[in-house]
């Protein structure tokens, strides 16, 4: 009988170490499952590392960013932490208050300005910070990146009802022939002003010059006045002196030709199409003095392919590319900047619809405008008040 209790304790005790055992282990293997989100950082007084970023976004000189870009980057401190009060965020220099999430060891910062980025902006981001450590490490990063320009066609009528036109004219201005033009109603003239270049080659009285724009601003036309940068003071195609196109005389031309004439903008015929260095100079130098006036900034290089520097840096507002337009396919400037861009052509024949097809194929392809004249730009052709009766009925 007391074999028989002895028995019973045993097995009562097996059981109990048993159950104990399975308990112990479990509660080891479940010790060392993974965790769902990483645990916040503990101070160390031997951390000197400051925070670091990660992930940021956009990458650093991103281009072509859309309007509604939301920035957003992770700041990242697995030693000490980061302290969430010394975040600090800078958007082109103007404090801002970004979303916050995560913890002191990998906070997620996010920012998006309720009516987004401006076309063509460039954004500078500034990030600060500090981390949880006895002496705390400052760390500081900084990057740009920029928004996709917004591309506006010009109607095809605008509110003055003046036609989607740039006509370059370099004839003689008579009252007939400066009526005919305002009857026309292009929205461009692009001409030779009374102090613009061949005034100051013959003299700023000479009959046969622009001398008085505003009949053409009355009626919605903009004027745009000749110069030429003989290739950046190197050589005019024209043969006429280099004193007529240094940097010097194209200040002044410009200078005369918002003080005396009221343009309201500048074309600068004869532009290199891959400027160097010392080009570049010479032809920024012109665009900055031109806008400091208020003046549209029109290039031409008379070639479908060239440096889109004109646009990116060059402050140029539009370019006239090819003076041979026939509707030839389209280059990869011209496709990226063609609402900055206008193409010319001359026409020998009579008939006007071919006129009409190769201006409107020249937009239907992607570019702002198209001039077709007949054999010369000194003359109007006899058809151009039908061509823009056939043009506006496209409105």
């Amino acid at each position: 009988m007391s074999g028989n209790r002895f028995s019973s304790l045993t097995l009562v005790s097996l059981l109990f170490i048993g159950l104990f055992s399975a308990l112990m282990l479990v509660s080891c293997n479940t010790s060392q499952l993974p965790q769902s989100t990483s645990p916040p950082a503990q101070s160390d007084p031997e951390d000197i590392i400051p925070p670091y970023v990660e992930g940021a976004f956009p990458d650093k000189d991103a281009i072509e960013m859309p309007v509604d870009t939301e920035i957003s980057l992770h700041l990242v401190d697995n030693t000490s932490g980061v302290d969430i009060d010394s975040i600090d965020m800078k958007i082109n220099g103007r404090i801002v208050a970004p979303s916050i999430n995560g913890n002191n060891s990998d906070y997620l910062v996010k920012y998006k300005p309720v009516e987004g980025f401006s076309y063509g902006e460039l954004v500078r981001v500034n990030i600060a910070a500090r981390d949880l450590a006895p002496v705390p490490n400052d760390m500081e990063y900084a990057f740009t990146f920029s928004i996709d320009r917004a591309v506006v066609y010009p109607p095809v009528v605008d509110d003055n009802n003046n036609v989607r036109l740039n006509i370059i004219y370099y004839g003689k201005h008579t009252p007939e022939i400066d009526s005919l033009i305002q009857s026309v109603g292009p929205q461009y003239l692009i001409g030779n002003s009374a102090h613009g270049l061949w005034g100051e080659v013959y003299g700023y009285s000479t009959w046969w010059l622009l001398q008085d724009v505003t009949g053409f601003q009355q009626t919605g036309i903009k004027v745009i006045g000749y110069l030429t940068s003989g290739y950046e003071g190197t050589g005019s195609g024209s043969g006429i002196e280099l004193k007529w196109y240094t940097l010097e005389m194209n200040k002044k031309l410009i200078t005369n030709m918002a003080r005396e004439d009221g343009v309201d903008g500048i074309f600068i015929d004869e532009c290199s199409s891959y400027p160097d260095e010392q080009s570049k100079k010479y032809l920024k130098e012109l665009s900055g003095l031109a806008h400091s006036y208020g003046f549209i900034v029109w290039g031409n290089v008379g070639h479908d392919d060239f440096d889109d520097w004109f646009f990116t840096d060059g402050g140029f507002d539009m370019m006239n590319a090819s003076e041979s337009w026939r509707g030839q396919s389209l280059t990869p400037v011209q496709q990226k900047w063609g609402d900055k861009i206008s193409v010319t052509g001359f026409y020998d024949g009579s008939n006007v619809e071919d006129v009409y097809l190769l201006i409107k194929e020249a937009w239907d392809e992607g570019l702002a405008y198209a001039y077709i004249t007949g054999d010369a730009y000194a003359r109007l052709p006899s058809w151009i008040e039908q061509l823009a009766e056939s043009l506006r009925e496209q409105s």
